[in-house]
């Protein structure tokens, strides 16, 4: 048993290499690890193929020759695709290194795999990983919440338009009504824009 292996590590991970000799000796350091292995010979549209598969399980790849199909593949994958994903590779060119920032790699190592930076690695990945989950997240959270702005504020408008109320009355109607119907001024601002927009429908 490794001395570096640790209760948090993984349970599994997929190892992708580009050779058969490559493969067996990365996977083999893998399982020192106490992490168990599924592996497969990287080759295009494998990343794609493995997607869904994989779960949340890291994805370690060995890349040897120039990287930029690799990344371009990573890239292409969407969001339910992605996992934790490192790469140990061979080019440390600020082309290379952009294109892994891009295709969205959560650790890229330019030296060889050993129990120790692997190990690391992983570990750095799987926060790495989180953290873009988390802010991914709080983005799309903000942009729901200024879109449901904007809709509150072009329904005041309708009922500023046909109710003959200023904007501070406008508001407090549309905020009576949410607590009325226990539901949010949101849910609110939709339903009079829906029975604006029908209305103007059946008008002309």
């Amino acid at each position: 048993m490794s001395q570096h292996k640790e209760n948090s590590s993984p349970q599994r991970a997929h190892v992708l290499a580009e050779s058969d000799t490559t493969l067996i000796n990365f996977a083999q350091l893998v399982e020192r690890l106490g992490i168990e292995v599924d592996g497969d010979l990287f080759s295009s549209g494998k990343l794609k193929q493995l997607g869904g598969l994989l779960e949340q399980n890291p994805m370690l790849v060995r890349i040897e020759s120039a990287p930029q199909q690799l990344l371009a593949e990573l890239e292409a994958l969407d969001s339910a695709e992605r996992k934790p994903t490192v790469v140990f590779a061979k080019h440390y060119d600020k082309s290379s290194i952009d294109s892994a920032v891009q295709a969205g790699v959560d650790a890229y190592l330019v030296e060889e795999p050993n129990e120790l930076n692997v190990q690391a690695a992983i570990r750095f990945a799987k926060a790495n990983y989180a953290a873009k989950i988390e802010l991914a997240k709080m983005l799309n959270k903000t942009r729901r919440r200024l879109g449901e702005r904007a809709e509150i504020e072009r329904a005041k408008y309708q009922l500023m338009l046909n109710g003959d109320l200023n904007e501070v009355q406008a508001h407090a109607l549309m905020r009576s009504m949410a607590m009325n119907d226990c539901t949010s001024m949101g849910v609110i601002a939709k339903n009079i824009l829906d029975f604006a927009d029908q209305r103007s429908k059946e008008e002309t």
